[in-house]
Order: C-alpha cells, then sequence, then structure tokens
C-alpha cells in the first residue's frame, strides 16, 4: 500500500504530489516490483516548481527487474510529451517528462545493487517483503567524505601549468578550445572552496541561495566567451582567485609549495600581455 502522505515535502506542490502517487501507484501494482522509494528533494525537502522525481524501484530477481525493463515502453503511465533511456548514465534507468512539465528519474535495482548512502537521504513508499529497512538504516546515516588537503601541492602546480596551456592555445586563435575545456580550470578553486568549508566536495547546487552570493560573483568571469578579451579576463581572474586561496590555504595546513614565484609571475605577465 502506497501512502502518499508520508511526503510532506510535496504537499505545496499537487502536481508533483499527484504524478507521485500515480507512478507509485502503478508501480506497486506490476509483477516483480516489491518495493519503492523516493531520494533527491522529494526525501530530503527543498521541493520548488522545478524539482524533479526521484524514484527507485526495488525488484524480486534479476530476472524480474529485465522483465520490468522490457516492458518500458509500453507502460500505461500518465501524460507524457518525451522519454529517453538513460542506462549510459547507470543500467535500468529511464526519465520521462510528465504533463504539465516534471521530469521524472525511474531507476530499478534488485536488493544486491540498490543505491550508496551518497544519494541518500530516501523515503521508502512501499515495501511489500520487508527488504529495504536494512539498506535504509544504513544509507541514511549522516555522510560526510573527510576533507583531504594531501594532493594541494600538485593541484597548485597543474593550475599554472594549465594557465600556461590556454595561453598557448590563445596564441593560437584557439578561443573556443579555451572556453570550452575552462571548466578544468575552475575545478581547482571549486575544491579549495569546498574544502576550506569543511566539506570534500564541492556542489555547485542552489549555490546563490546557500549563502554562497560573494563567490559566484568572484566565479562570475571564470567563464569566458569563446575570444580573446573575454579569455584574457577569465585568465587573470582566475590567477586572483587561485593567488587569494593560496594564501588562505597557506595559513590552513602550511604546505610546501613546489611552484616557484618566478614561475608564477612569469606565467601571469604572459597572461597580462595577451
Amino acid at each position: 500500500m502506497v501512502n502518499i502522505e508520508k511526503f510532506k515535502h510535496m504537499n505545496h506542490l499537487p502536481d508533483h504530489k499527484n504524478l507521485c502517487s500515480a507512478l507509485l501507484s502503478f508501480f506497486n501494482e506490476q509483477d516483480g516490483i516489491i518495493g519503492a522509494f523516493v531520494s533527491g528533494s522529494g526525501s530530503a525537502g527543498g521541493m520548488d516548481f522545478h524539482s524533479d522525481l526521484d524514484l527507485g524501484f526495488l525488484c524480486s530477481s534479476d530476472d524480474a527487474k529485465e522483465k520490468v525493463w522490457s516492458k518500458r515502453f509500453d507502460w500505461m503511465l500518465p501524460p507524457w510529451f518525451h522519454r529517453m533511456d538513460a542506462d549510459h548514465v547507470k543500467p535500468y534507468f529511464i526519465i520521462y517528462l510528465f504533463e504539465p512539465h516534471i521530469h521524472v528519474d525511474l531507476v530499478f535495482y534488485t536488493k544486491e545493487n540498490l543505491p550508496p548512502q551518497a544519494g541518500g537521504p530516501y523515503t521508502i513508499a512501499f515495501d511489500r517483503n520487508a527488504q529495504l529497512g536494512n539498506w535504509l538504516t544504513e544509507v541514511n546515516k549522516p555522510f560526510n567524505i573527510p576533507v583531504d588537503w594531501s594532493n594541494v601541492v600538485h593541484e597548485e602546480e597543474r593550475i599554472w601549468t594549465w594557465i600556461h596551456y590556454a595561453w598557448c592555445h590563445v596564441g593560437r586563435g584557439e578561443y573556443y578550445d579555451i572556453a570550452a575545456g575552462f571548466a578544468f580550470l575552475r575545478d581547482i578553486p571549486h575544491s579549495w572552496y569546498a574544502r576550506m568549508k569543511g566539506t570534500e566536495r564541492f556542489n555547485s547546487r542552489r549555490l546563490e541561495s546557500r549563502g554562497e552570493s560573494h563567490f559566484v560573483e568572484k566565479m562570475r568571469l571564470c567563464y569566458p566567451m569563446p575570444d580573446r578579451a573575454s579569455t584574457k579576463a577569465a585568465l587573470l581572474n582566475l590567477i586572483g582567485i587561485h593567488n587569494e586561496q593560496r594564501e588562505q590555504v597557506d595559513k590552513l595546513i602550511r604546505p610546501q609549495w613546489k611552484t616557484t614565484q618566478s614561475a608564477r609571475d612569469r606565467i601571469t605577465r604572459l597572461v597580462s600581455e595577451i
């Protein structure tokens, strides 16, 4: 029996709540499906008009999962306007876009490959054979990866090498290539920012609404357009952010940097002369 009332985070979103109820009820009646759970903001909270629904379904066996999956294009589901297999992300994963606008992830598991703690928290929708209890207890425990600064010296070397590499490509007029690859340059300031705030993984989700607007503004110019002036400004902005972070890290853990001051000055000068 599906008790949709336990999903209180959807109470202010009737379209989401009704769709979630319809989907859970539908799959509760399918042969081979013995459990279901909700993750994402539907379980953790913070749902809004644009939130998706993340639904996982427990199948009784690999054979049952294969049978369910084989019928995925014939399911009698609520009205939808687009769908796609997403098993390039993980196995037995399909995405639907339902009327009026709601994105829904549907993933199918067996007990042996239920999702890990990192994806939590989870809320059980139904558990016909009491198979999900122990898993739920484990995966809903507080999850935190210890902050690891062990690679910081190499990261500092790497960002200066990448900046020089970008300068080379600007010199050839390869602006689109650098604009497309600038995410690699942002990875290190993102990682250091997260670690200085006490977490190992940088989370860009809703960064602006989590009181991080100052950092967002600082990083704004690190998203260049594919032209010379924009790329130069982005690289100089990145250097400024990195130097500021380097000072903070220096006070925090006192690493033995390997990049020389003369190398940093030289690379900065090359970028300034673009």
